[in-house]
């Protein structure tokens, strides 16, 4: 998939999508001509010091056949040493889309060009330079500039097809969708690129979502190709999500690929028709799934909080925020203490009272309005054997435990009377040590 060009057009884009820079598009022969037939030869083939149309276009004009080729010949130098940086390729500069928004903004009938042999648009070739040439964040925010105009003075340019019936949204294939580890010397560089290429579908899918199946293998193995959220913080997922939710395309069904109309031949063809039978899946279902793996692979359980904010904040949130109430006729309205919530639900996992205990340290000692500090609901809340913590802490007979039995009295005192203490146990001596409190036991 993609958008692989045949002659004379320059560009040619691989099927595959990976994140390798020369899966994109290839700059064009040397003896290929950018213009179609019966065109006159301009300067817009590169010279051998290296300057292109960039460095020189010519000037726009319209004409009563149609539009004209100025913007799409432009971009399809993109892969031509940029004027001011030999060492660079064209579409990596900010420079180089400035320009085609220019031009598109003096003669917006640019936009609407189509190659009489390729059939590609300018939009064609901007999500696939766009996606495997940009090299900074400047460069990226000018080609999504870029992308907006064209795509707003060519209405039905995002659901058009080229010569391989592809859309301009399938062109990220060609580009490299996805598959790029990052490291410390590219982090600018792939940052760039996530964002073109997330700007871009959102753009493009807005403008035409019917152009592609929600259930078309093409946009499926886009979002597939999509790097995970705690790879870049731009996080594709979720917006991708919203978009086809707020699209009403959540409900949409049928076949990713559609039956044959003819009984399958050989066995060849059966398997391929079997294989198409038992892909019922969607884009939607795609991204619920890689939201949930990618919300679990972003806990990680040791000391400290190495959550990421947003996920802290919906834990906090989905969790803790609505606890049940103890009297529904107090009428206040509930205080948001995250850990005398977890506390007093009564019913939190273990592990992630835990977690929110050890995340929030400094709530531990505060109080809530009555007076109270968490221990104190912890301290009165039974196991799901009717057992307090206080008596837990006693029958243990641990001899460290007197500091902790005192505090769980302390909070809680009608704990003691659950307590079947005898002259024996280990706790009484705790207890002797402590004057205070052997006098209310002996009381009780």
């Amino acid at each position: 998939m993609g958008c692989k060009q045949s002659k004379p057009s320059p560009v040619v884009a691989s099927r595959t999508a990976t994140g390798n820079d020369n899966h994109g598009v290839v700059p064009p022969r040397s003896n290929e001509s950018t213009h179609p037939p019966g065109a006159k030869a301009t300067s817009t083939s590169p010279t051998p010091s290296g300057s292109s149309l960039l460095q020189s276009p010519p000037p726009p004009t319209s004409s009563p056949s149609g539009p004209q080729p100025t913007l799409y010949h432009h971009l399809l130098t993109g892969l031509s040493p940029s004027p001011n940086d030999p060492s660079t390729i064209a579409a990596s500069t900010a420079n180089f889309w400035s320009t085609a928004s220019n031009l598109c903004l003096t003669v917006p009938s640019l936009a609407a060009y189509i190659d009489p042999t390729t059939g590609g648009t300018p939009l064609h070739v901007v999500t696939s330079l766009g996606s495997a040439r940009i090299e900074s964040m400047e460069a990226a925010e000018a080609a999504v500039d870029c992308l907006s105009s064209i795509a707003k003075h060519c209405r039905d340019g995002a659901g058009r097809k080229d010569g391989h019936g592809n859309v301009p949204l399938e062109e990220f294939l060609a580009g490299g969708g996805g598959g790029e580890g990052v490291s410390a010397a590219s982090v600018e560089r792939l940052s760039a690129r996530f964002y073109f290429r997330n700007e871009a579908c959102k753009l493009l899918l807005r403008e035409s979502l019917e152009a592609v199946s929600l259930r078309g293998m093409k946009l499926y193995k886009i979002i597939e190709a999509l790097p995970d959220d705690v790879a870049t913080p731009l996080g594709p997922t979720a917006e991708f999500v919203r978009i086809l939710v707020e699209s009403g395309e959540a409900t949409a069904s049928g076949s990713v690929l559609q039956k044959p109309r003819q009984q399958p031949q050989d066995q060849q063809q059966q398997q391929q028709q079997q294989q198409q039978q038992q892909f019922d899946d969607d884009v939607l279902a795609l991204l619920y799934r890689r939201f949930v793996r990618q919300f679990d692979q972003s806990e990680r359980f040791f000391e400290g909080d190495n959550s990421r904010e947003e996920v802290v904040r919906h834990r906090e949130w989905f969790k803790m925020r609505r606890r049940p109430r103890d009297n529904e006729e107090d009428g206040d309205e509930m205080e948001d203490l995250l850990v005398h919530n977890a506390v007093r639900v009564g019913t939190c996992p273990p592990d992630l009272l835990r977690y929110i205990v050890e995340t929030n340290l400094e709530a531990v000692a505060e109080k809530d309005a009555a007076g109270n500090l968490p221990l104190h609901y912890a301290a009165a809340v039974p196991n799901a054997d009717g057992i307090l913590p206080i008596a837990l802490a006693i029958e243990s007979g641990k001899k460290w435990i007197g500091g902790g039995v005192r505090s769980l009295y302390e909070a809680y005192p009608p704990g003691i009377e659950q307590c079947n203490l005898t002259e024996k146990n280990p706790i009484i001596n705790s207890l002797a040590s402590t004057p205070w409190m052997w006098t209310r036991y002996q009381n009780l």
